[in-house]
């Protein structure tokens, strides 16, 4: 969650923490940023660089059979989320084989995906093909909050496309690939998004033991 020219934005790791602890909303919503920073220790670090690490292994892969890759490049802390947001679908209206770090937003939400992957079957918006979400996790089995992320970027996919993806996909730590039908978790995470969003207009004071 994060504070932009006023504005709250939310990503899908927003949604995951609400899940975890439905209270951590009005905590969040109350931190003061200047007093608290948020610090980040040498275990999670390390975790995000050898997350990296396995993400890059798997774009490796992908280009070692021919695929088209679009990188939609940024940094962290300095993206211009309207624009690669626009470059995202320019990419997909343009058919690429896959996308690596697709930027999709809508209305106050944003979230990066790891790879977006076109499949054979046909949209209303792009004709001959469309996209499904694919992301990279280190862990050796999926996990509940890994779908969730998912969602998000599937039910972004399911507007641009006008089309639904027909699955999700989860890259593990082991080299094995876990799929997902999305149609089988959309109405959980419409549901979550929905109790998300009452909690945001609630304004019930958070635990008193913060």
């Amino acid at each position: 969650m994060q504070k932009v020219a006023g504005q709250f934005v939310f990503s899908p790791s927003d949604l995951n923490h609400f899940v975890e602890c439905e209270h951590l909303v009005q905590l969040q919503l109350t931190r003061d940023p200047r007093v608290m920073p948020l610090v980040r220790d040498p275990h999670a670090v390390l975790l995000a660089a050898k997350g990296l690490e396995h993400e890059t292994a798997w774009l490796k892969r992908f280009r070692e059979k021919g695929r088209h890759v679009v990188a939609i490049d940024g940094l962290p802390g300095d993206r211009d989320w309207e624009s690669d947001a626009e470059r995202t679908i320019a990419a997909m209206r343009a058919g690429a084989d896959l996308i690596y770090q697709g930027v999709l937003i809508e209305d106050g939400w944003h979230g990066i995906s790891d790879f977006l992957v076109r499949t054979d079957t046909p949209c209303p918006a792009f004709g001959g093909w469309s996209y499904e979400a694919w992301d990279t996790k280190l862990a050796r089995h999926s996990k509940p909050y890994f779908v969730l992320q998912l969602c998000f970027y599937s039910a972004q996919l399911e507007r641009l496309q006008g089309r639904a993806p027909g699955r999700m996909h989860v890259m593990l730590g082991t080299g094995e690939l876990d799929h997902f039908r999305y149609a089988d978790f959309a109405a959980y995470y419409r549901a979550v998004q929905r109790r998300f969003f009452d909690a945001l207009r609630s304004g019930k004071p958070p635990y008193p033991y913060p």
